[in-house]
């Protein structure tokens, strides 16, 4: 893996790169930042696809603060390319899944309003829905991180909607590398026991899991205009099974002594029981 130390655009700028050719590969099977030499929990991270700067063809990568928070709590990630997940689970048998955040399509069955447009590209959807299979076939702690939250909702049985549908009053703003809002969040839940009932969250996305379709998932978490910002399954696989709205790898990776540090310790902590 690569850590370039410029290049992007805004707060995302800075991603762990794998060259597109490196993992078009027929054995895609050491696709990580380094060594595990200390034998450490592994935690499988889905890739993403970026279009860096520097380069003519779009690589896999992954946010720079994804790595960091995992590490943080002694964890080893290990970077999932879309083509080859049942050899990478075979090879690796994760102990945790991480699906992070990104932009790409969904089956349009599971879009609250049918675009009539059937999706290009559904290759990173099916990656996930993959890690998702393995992880409930093995108990496996699962963590949704914004699309990964979507992706987890939608694959219970809810579907997806753009935020100005959801909340078309727009009061909140939830778009932008400076927004942040509060959330209420349910008493009783693993994200309250976690981290506390209210504390305000960061917000990077233009779409939701609808209010009106909430199939074999709990909505523990709102924002004050109603957007689902975390939600738990009916019937959790595993003491840790969570997805959340927003990107807590931005504070994990950096605050200990923040709420989001300690959803990342949670994680840790149910891997190593698992």
């Amino acid at each position: 893996m690569e850590y370039p130390p410029s290049g992007g655009s805004g707060d995302g700028a800075y991603y762990w790169h794998v060259p597109a050719a490196a993992v078009d590969v027929a054995e895609p099977l050491a696709i990580t930042k380094g060594e595990n030499a200390d034998d450490r929990p592994i935690v499988a991270l889905a890739l993403g696809r970026s279009q860096h700067l520097d380069r003519e063809v779009p690589d896999y990568a992954v946010t720079r603060w994804i790595v960091d928070a995992l590490e943080r709590q002694n964890l080893f990630p290990v970077f999932f390319a879309y083509d080859y997940i049942d050899k990478m689970l075979d090879y690796w048998k994760p102990k945790g899944i991480l699906l992070p955040g990104g932009n790409f399509s969904m089956p349009l069955e599971m879009l609250a309003y049918n675009p009539g447009k059937a999706p290009a590209d559904l290759k990173r959807y099916h990656a996930y829905a993959a890690l998702l299979e393995y992880a409930v076939k093995n108990k496996l702690p699962t963590f949704g991180i914004c699309a990964g939250m979507q992706v987890m909702g939608c694959w219970l049985g809810g579907k997806m909607m753009g935020v100005k549908f959801a909340a078309p009053q727009e009061d909140i703003l939830h778009s932008s590398p400076q927004a942040s809002h509060k959330i209420t969040v349910q008493a009783g839940s693993l994200l309250h026991e976690t981290c506390g009932t209210d504390y305000k969250a960061n917000s990077f996305h233009k779409a939701c899991l609808s209010p009106d379709f909430i199939n074999g998932f709990r909505a523990i978490a709102r924002t004050d205009d109603g957007i689902i910002e975390a939600i738990e399954p009916e019937k959790p696989w595993n003491e840790f099974a969570i997805g959340v709205q927003w990107h807590p790898e931005r504070k994990a990776s950096a605050d200990e002594s923040h709420p989001d540090f300690k959803l990342f310790e949670a994680f840790a902590r149910a891997i190593r029981r698992a």
